[in-house]
C-alpha cells in the first residue's frame, strides 16, 4: 500500500516535484529554442546590420595595430569590401564576426608590408618626435602631469613598435578582449603561439613605457 494514499502532504510533495520538472524541462527546452534562433539570426544578418553593427569596432582593432587613421580607414573598407563580395558564400566553419576580423586583420598587415616598403624606398630621416615623450617623461618625473590623450598616444606609439607578430595578439587580447581560443580562431594559430605572443608583447610593452614614463609609474 503506497504511503502517499494516506498521507495528503506526501501525494502533494510528490506532485510540486512533478511540476517543478516538468517546468525545468520547459525552461531549458526554451532556453534551447531561444539559443537556436540567435545562431540563425547571426547567419541570416544582412550585410548592411553587420556593418551599422562592428564597423566601428573593428576599425578601433585596426587602429591600435597599424597606428594612422587614414591606413585604418583604407584597411578597414578593403576588408568590408571583400567581405561583401563574399557574404553569400560564408560557411559556419567559423562565426560571421570571426570571418570578417579576420580579413580585417590580413588588411592590416598587408598595409603595414605597404608601409615597410616605402620607408625602405625613402631617405632615413630623424623624427623628433620620436625622442619626445621620452625627453618629457624623464625631465618631469611627475606621473599625474601626462594628460589622458597624451598617456593614450605614449601607449599606441609604444604599441605601434612592437613586432607585428606580437603585436596584433596583445591588440585582440588585452585591447579588445577576446579570449585565447578566439585570437587563435582569428589569427589561424595555435592557442599556445597565441599566449606566447601576447606574454612577450605585454614584457616589450612595459620596457618601452618604463624608458619613456619610468619604472614608478608602470609598476603603480
Amino acid at each position: 500500500m503506497s504511503v502517499c494514499r494516506h498521507n495528503p502532504v506526501g501525494r502533494f510533495s510528490t506532485r510540486v516535484a512533478a511540476l517543478a520538472q516538468k517546468l525545468n524541462d520547459l525552461r531549458n527546452g526554451l532556453r534551447e529554442r531561444i539559443i537556436m534562433v540567435c545562431v540563425l539570426a547571426r547567419s541570416m544578418m544582412d550585410f548592411d546590420t553587420f556593418y551599422e553593427l562592428y564597423a566601428d569596432r573593428i576599425y578601433n582593432t585596426v587602429y591600435r595595430i597599424l597606428g594612422d587613421a587614414e591606413e585604418a580607414l583604407d584597411a578597414v573598407q578593403q576588408a568590408f569590401m571583400r567581405a561583401h563580395k563574399a557574404w553569400d558564400k560564408f560557411r559556419e566553419a567559423s562565426s560571421r564576426y570571426t570571418w570578417v576580423y579576420r580579413i580585417a586583420i590580413n588588411c592590416a598587415y598587408t598595409q603595414l608590408k605597404k608601409r615597410r616598403r616605402r620607408q625602405e624606398m625613402e631617405p632615413a630621416s630623424i623624427d623628433a618626435d620620436e625622442g619626445f615623450d621620452v625627453a618629457v617623461g624623464r625631465e618631469n618625473g611627475v606621473a599625474d602631469e601626462v594628460g589622458r590623450k597624451e598617456m593614450e598616444r605614449i601607449v599606441q606609439a609604444a604599441i605601434g613598435r612592437l613586432p607585428e607578430d606580437v603585436r596584433g595578439a596583445l591588440v585582440l587580447r588585452d585591447i579588445d578582449g577576446l579570449s585565447y581560443e578566439e585570437i587563435a580562431d582569428v589569427l589561424e594559430i595555435p592557442v599556445g603561439t597565441v599566449k606566447s605572443r601576447v606574454h612577450r608583447a605585454r614584457e616589450l610593452l612595459k620596457g618601452m613605457l618604463e624608458r619613456i614614463l619610468g619604472r614608478e609609474f608602470v609598476e603603480g
